[in-house]
């Protein structure tokens, strides 16, 4: 069966570059999803409407605060990201049906070429080479991880290809040297011990400070990445706006978006924070428990209904919100066993109901106790949504 490909761009702009990407890349993918950072050029959206299947504004200038949602809106089987400095290469476009029909691989790497002084040449130096970047991955969200810093990769669960294929990096030719440094110079405070080999990492965007190797550009990747670079000139007077729309057919425009939020974006990312909208859960027993066997272990089916505003995530994955359960002793309320979790095997949307197996393990001392199960937000708070039941522990074979 044919895989379809989703590509997924975020761009500040300018409208020429983003449209030339995205034309360029439009015969080798089913689905184009175009995200435009609103402190950007809106004309970008207007530039781009016959191009896109979809087009978002958000509030963020991040990709990796937005790289999560980004990612959700996007139909195909697989999903190619691109920057939107960057240019796929000649034999990159052409592998792409290929490279999605691979029945094994959950993610594919891809080389990145930094092209350096000049659109003609690319860093053959290490570790500027081979620079393998996860961009082509398979549509399941429930095998993503994202990162909650500027240099963390996507993580993928599941087998990973490493391809001779090449995307190219144009960051050193659109920005000038002392923009790059100041880039450095923030990353670096964020990340300060990171290293790419023996560079530190964010070391890369000034190859002009390193005795660096070069290489040639192919031929047939030197005219894609002018296309891209070098797009057709705009008539004299013109400005932005008004050269999208002279280029866009009137039935494709549509009115620019609403701005997505930037806590909306950060929903995935690591670090998010947990609002107090989140801490609201419904929770029911499936099934009767019956006498326990004091010390004896007893699986028990939990239905958990997420009433908040959070997604919760499944396995020991950030903000750690997971089924919590306790003993209590029915007369005094105090805790009489230890505190146990069970982690959810799936994510759980707002919305959302999931089917959790709590393995109990019985209270030592024999009588009556009561058992309660609770959302539980780790090192936080539990959600005080709790499900209670009084159960009879035995001291030996009921």
């Amino acid at each position: 069966m044919a895989q379809a490909l989703s590509l997924c761009v975020m761009s500040p702009g300018p409208p020429e570059r983003t449209r030339a990407l995205l034309r360029l890349c439009r015969d080798a993918v089913d689905e184009i999803v175009l995200v435009v950072d609103a402190a950007g050029d809106h004309a970008t959206i207007e530039a781009c409407a016959d191009v896109v299947d979809q087009c978002h504004l958000v509030d963020c200038s991040s990709i990796i605060t937005a790289l999560g949602w980004m990612l959700h809106r996007c139909r195909g089987d697989w999903i190619l990201r691109l920057d939107d400095d960057e240019v796929p290469s000649a034999d990159l476009l052409a592998a792409l049906p290929a490279l999605i029909a691979e029945r094994f691989p959950t993610n594919i790497a891809l080389r990145r070429r930094w092209l350096y002084p000049d659109a003609g040449t690319y860093v053959a130096t290490r570790p500027w080479l081979p620079d393998h970047q996860v961009r082509l991955i398979r549509n399941v969200p429930g095998i993503w991880s994202f990162p909650d810093h500027g240099h963390g990769a996507l993580e993928v669960l599941g087998e990973r290809q490493f391809r001779p294929e090449a995307i190219y990096h144009a960051d050193a030719l659109l920005r000038d040297v002392a923009t790059r440094r100041a880039k450095r110079a923030r990353m670096g405070a964020l990340q300060p011990d990171l290293m790419a080999g023996d560079l530190p990492v964010n070391d890369l965007y000034v190859p002009e400070e390193h005795d660096v190797e070069l290489a040639p550009v192919p031929a047939d990747d030197a005219a894609l990445i002018a296309r891209v670079l070098r797009p057709v000139a705009s008539p004299p007077g013109a400005n932005a706006l008004q050269r999208a729309r002279a280029r866009v057919p009137a039935r494709s425009r549509h009115p620019v978006p609403a701005v997505v939020a930037g806590d909306d974006l950060a929903r995935l990312t690591r670090s998010r924070a947990v609002l107090a909208g989140a801490y609201a859960a419904r929770l029911r027993i499936d099934e009767p428990l019956g006498r326990l066997v004091a010390g004896r272990v007893r699986e028990l089916e939990v239905v958990v209904e997420n009433l908040g505003d959070e997604w919760w995530t499944p396995g020991d994955q950030p903000p750690w919100i997971r089924l919590g359960w306790r003993w209590l002793d029915p007369a005094t309320g105090a805790v009489s066993a230890p505190e146990d979790r069970a982690l959810f095997t799936e994510t759980v949307l707002p919305g959302r109901a999931t089917r959790v197996i709590a393995r109990l393990v019985a209270p030592a001392a024999p009588g009556r106790h009561v058992l309660e199960l609770d959302v539980v937000h780790e090192h936080v708070r539990w959600f005080g949504c709790a499900a209670r039941t009084e159960l009879e522990v035995l001291s030996g074979d009921p």
